[in-house]
């Protein structure tokens, strides 16, 4: 019988739009300042650089999907690594889930320091959960579709809105050019790759794809399309403003957009931009936790993936409370994502696409 999480119940297309969906709401909203604040002009390096280290993870995913053959990815590592392989999938959803914590934070934080400051987070965070728990429901196959239609609308959304900050744009800021921060080639770097290596997601959501062929094309575009939209929104504001006023800045690339401003007939674009990164952050939310509890579910043999999602998000949702600003919330991305989540997916991945190199596990046959 064909386990549940073999269903093919998006395309190759779908599958681009959430590995896009799954990195770029936070990484252009709140990665910009702790890079510009560090780094200045050359985190724009830094995010290059990262796009080039990302390629080693990317190419362990394809040898994952490349072995999987369209059957699922806990279908392949309890074939090939019985318990072994089980724990791997455990330990890629558990690392998949406690960021949660960080993104509800920054949801909440950005959202009441931004535009609802008389709100309580609390509230904020309620209906937020309510919303993200219903979506759980969906599964996978809603996911995708909304995917499909909002996310080309974001990304033009972040393109026209640098294209029409270009009268502002002043290139002298970045200059000179060259990276005078050696930093960015290990410290900074590492920190916009643990974005950017998201990609690797697609290794166990690539099995839900219809055409299974477009599957590495479809992490390939993801991960161009993720390193552009984070240039463009760190970029916004070096060239707007100095390093040093963006730097001083809580959420830079809201302030650029704020700056834009054509007299009477375009005016307040980051109340915009902020209605469109609530449904952004939205969809990021239920796909992580619908990302994590298919896998825990697979490694466990059960079924109730989406009961699973709304209990874990429920509770990360709940410890979220204790970040009380966006700095704190800069701080649980460097404890919990950097040097904890981050590295156990890492290891979980490769462990995978060590566990699915070797023989089948030959199976007991009985009279």
């Amino acid at each position: 019988m064909m386990n549940f999480s073999e269903r093919h119940v998006i395309t190759s297309r779908q599958l681009m739009y959430l590995l896009c969906i799954a990195t770029f709401p936070t990484e252009v909203m709140l990665l910009p300042h702790p890079m510009i604040t560090q780094f200045g002009k050359d985190a724009l390096w830094a995010i290059a650089i990262a796009s080039i280290y990302t390629v080693g993870p990317l190419l362990l995913s394809f040898e994952i999907v490349h072995r999987s053959k369209g059957r699922s990815l806990a279908h392949v590592l309890n074939a090939h690594g019985g318990l072994f392989g089980r724990l791997v999938l455990i330990l890629f959803g558990l690392a998949i889930l406690v960021p949660t914590i960080n993104l509800w934070g920054g949801y909440v934080q950005l959202l009441h320091t931004a535009l609802l400051a008389r709100t309580p987070p609390w509230a904020i965070l309620a209906v937020a959960l309510a919303v993200v728990l219903y979506g759980v429901t969906g599964g996978l196959e809603v996911v995708g579709r909304l995917a499909e239609l909002f996310v080309p609308v974001g990304i033009a959304t972040i393109i026209g809105m640098w294209l029409l900050g270009l009268p502002w744009y002043n290139v002298g800021r970045l200059m000179p050019i060259w990276p005078q921060h050696p930093a960015v080639f290990t410290t900074g770097a590492y920190y916009v790759f643990t974005f950017l290596a998201e990609v690797v997601f697609g290794s166990y959501l690539g099995a839900f794809a219809r055409d299974h062929e477009g599957v590495r094309r479809a992490m390939v575009l993801a991960l161009v399309i993720n390193t552009a939209l984070l240039l463009m929104a760190t970029a916004m504001p070096l060239l707007m403003f100095s390093v040093e006023h963006a730097s001083m800045l809580t959420v830079p690339p809201l302030t650029a957009v704020r700056t834009i401003h054509f007299g009477f007939i375009i005016e307040r674009l980051d109340t915009l931009i902020m209605s469109a990164w609530v449904i952004f952050v939205s969809l990021k939310l239920i796909l992580w936790g619908l990302l994590a509890a298919e896998m825990i579910a697979d490694a466990l043999g059960v079924r109730a993936y989406a009961l699973i999602g709304q209990i874990s998000l429920s509770l990360t949702a709940l410890f979220s409370l204790r970040l009380h600003s966006l700095g704190e919330v800069e701080a649980s991305v460097v404890a919990i994502w950097y040097f904890l989540s981050f590295p156990a997916i890492l290891l979980s991945v490769v462990s995978a696409a060590v566990t699915c190199r070797l023989r089948p596990r030959k199976k007991a046959i009985h009279a």
